[in-house]
């Protein structure tokens, strides 16, 4: 019986065996299709800045077997257009990027820019955005609470911060990205900790806003901090703005189990984002 047994055991292993090299056989013998990489352009216009930016660069093919170098492009003509005429962006060796100074190309609220990139490598890229108005805001700090916890003997707290924050939306439905940042002192050193705001940073508003956020920042400590200062940084932007980054925070979020969601891309014959948002910051005294 036990000699029949054995005869079993080693027969299992053998199928096994068999079946485990059948699939490496069948999955070396698979063609691959050769996916060649596309240009993705990259800019975020701002008329608060002191110069328009753009990267240009390669997209990263899923199996990896295509022949061109997966670097930044710098040898493209790159434009961007106002009301007819063509700016050309020079491109920055040390930044690896393409950029135009304020004075040679001002980014008006409410105006329309065109982006075309021009390269003998690819088909012409296009993309198109307007300005949005800078957005209208006004917060206040309410609070700070925290949480005691307690890990391996060690108690530490958890922070929320509570701030009230009104938006006065002059359209029916606008766009916009909320951040906020806390000075915190820790020990007598100075701190600037990212917070998280529930709800996340990415809003769809509909007509004027008034809630009251609660912030997390992103510090620890063992002995108990002190909050110095508040940043809230507001952004009204274009429906690209929102939906590209919208997407980026729910890819960060997404289970290891669910199929990849193709980042959002407004860029014609090509991918990326060419964008605009608009700034405001809002400095809180916290006293």
């Amino acid at each position: 019986m036990k000699h029949i047994n054995k005869i079993i055991s080693l027969s299992l292993v053998l199928i096994l065996t068999l079946g485990i090299v059948s699939c490496e056989k069948k999955a070396k013998n698979v063609d691959l299709p050769v996916v060649q990489p596309v240009m993705v352009a990259s800019a975020f216009l701002c008329p608060t800045e002191n110069a328009t930016s753009l990267f240009l660069s390669w997209s990263n093919p899923i199996f990896h077997n295509s022949e061109m170098n997966l670097k930044p492009e710098k040898d493209a003509d790159v434009y961007i257009i106002n009301q007819g005429i063509e700016y050309k962006m020079h491109y920055d060796n040390m930044e690896n990027k393409y950029v135009i100074s304020k004075n040679e190309l001002s980014i008006k609220i409410g105006e329309t820019y065109k982006l075309k990139v021009v390269s003998d490598k690819s088909k012409t890229l296009t993309a198109t955005t307007t300005i949005p108005e800078k957005p209208i805001i006004k917060s206040k700090f309410i609070r700070m609470d925290s949480i005691i916890e307690n890990s391996n003997g060690y108690n530490s707290s958890q922070y929320i911060i509570y701030v009230d924050l009104k938006i006065t939306n002059s359209e029916p439905k606008a766009y916009y990205r909320i951040t906020a940042f806390a000075q915190i002192i820790d020990g007598g050193m100075n701190h600037v900790a990212t917070c998280y705001i529930d709800g996340g940073n990415n809003r769809i508003i509909y007509g004027d806003f008034d809630q009251t956020l609660r912030m997390y920042p992103s510090f620890y400590s063992m002995d108990g901090l002190k909050l110095n200062k508040m940043y809230i940084v507001v952004e009204k932007v274009d429906e690209t703005f929102y939906r590209y980054h919208h997407a980026l925070e729910a890819y960060s979020d997404m289970d290891f189990f669910v199929e990849p969601t193709q980042v959002y891309s407004n860029v014609e014959n090509g991918f990326g984002a060419f964008c605009s948002h608009n700034i405001m910051i809002d400095s809180l005294d916290v006293k």
